[in-house]
């Protein structure tokens, strides 16, 4: 079982010190509690009262676990943006010189020349 029988919350959830041995072994059955609900079986009120704290608790850590890695994203976004900002812009500028430009336009020419003309073989 997944959670504890009693106040159902997650055994990952739960603290260390209340979980009951590992799971899976022999004499873990189902129907295992953790041990902040082993002093109030059976006394209902008590009971109640009990879980709801617990899960207040593991509410809040959860808030604050969120709320933590909604900060730390935020900063990222922030730097990056920063970042992109900031960032120089690269402009590409290809410069080809006049006696290259001449010469490749002149090779260009005299390749098309060099094709077989119509009627000559």
């Amino acid at each position: 079982m997944s959670n504890c029988a009693c106040c159902h919350r997650p055994w990952n959830e739960i603290p260390t010190f209340s979980r009951p041995r590992e799971r899976g072994l022999p004499g873990i059955d189902n129907d295992s509690v953790c041990n902040e609900c082993k002093p109030h079986a059976g006394f209902q009120m008590q009971m109640n009262t009990e879980h709801v704290k617990a899960w207040e608790a593991l509410t809040e850590r959860r808030s604050a676990e969120h709320a933590a890695q909604v900060s730390q994203l935020r900063v990222e976004i922030a730097q990056v943006r920063q970042e992109l900002v900031t960032r120089p812009e690269k402009v590409v500028d290809r410069y080809i010189d006049a006696d290259v430009l001449d010469a490749a336009q002149s090779e260009a020419q005299r390749a098309f020349r060099s094709r077989k003309t119509p009627g000559k073989r």
